[in-house]
C-alpha cells in the first residue's frame, strides 16, 4: 500500500540521526589537536604530598600523532601528562597512597582552557582551574 514509505522513514530516522549527533559537539570543544597546543599557565587546587600547586605550567606538544607533554609546579617538580581525548591525566605522582589527578576540559578557546579538577591524593580532590595560553 505505501511502498516507498520504509524508504522515507529510514531517510528521515538517518537525518534525525546525523542532526542529534551535530547537536552534542559543543561549539567550545577543540575541533582539532593543534587548538590543545603550546604552553598554557593557571592554578590548581591540588597539593600531592605537598607539592605548591597553585600555579603550574602546562606544555603539550604532538609526539608521532599523540598529545602528551608535562605538568611543572610552583615548586619546579615536573610531572608527565597524558591526554586522551578532553581528558589530561597527571603521572608520576607520588607513591605515599594512592594518587591520581585529572583535569577534565570542558572549555577551549584560543586564550584559555577550563573544566573540572578531579582525582585523589590522600583526600579527595574536586574544583575547577582555568588555564591561560602563556606564548
Amino acid at each position: 500500500m505505501f511502498p516507498r514509505a520504509p524508504r522515507a522513514l529510514a531517510l528521515l530516522l538517518a537525518l534525525l540521526t546525523l542532526a542529534l549527533l551535530g547537536c552534542n559537539r559543543s561549539p567550545t570543544a577543540p575541533h582539532s589537536a593543534a587548538e590543545l597546543l603550546g604552553v598554557w599557565e593557571g592554578t590548581l587546587e591540588a597539593h600531592p604530598a605537598g607539592e605548591d600547586w597553585s600555579r603550574v605550567r602546562i606544555r603539550i606538544e604532538a609526539v608521532g600523532g599523540t598529545l602528551s607533554g608535562t605538568l611543572t609546579s610552583r615548586d619546579g617538580v615536573v610531572h608527565p601528562i597524558s591526554i586522551d581525548g578532553m581528558s589530561i591525566g597527571i603521572g608520576q605522582l607520588p607513591q605515599i597512597t594512592p594518587c591520581s589527578v585529572t583535569l577534565l576540559v570542558e572549555r577551549v578557546s584560543f586564550s584559555a582552557i577550563q573544566g573540572r579538577l578531579s582525582g585523589r591524593c590522600a583526600n579527595t580532590l574536586m574544583g575547577s582551574f582555568r588555564l591561560e595560553r602563556a606564548q
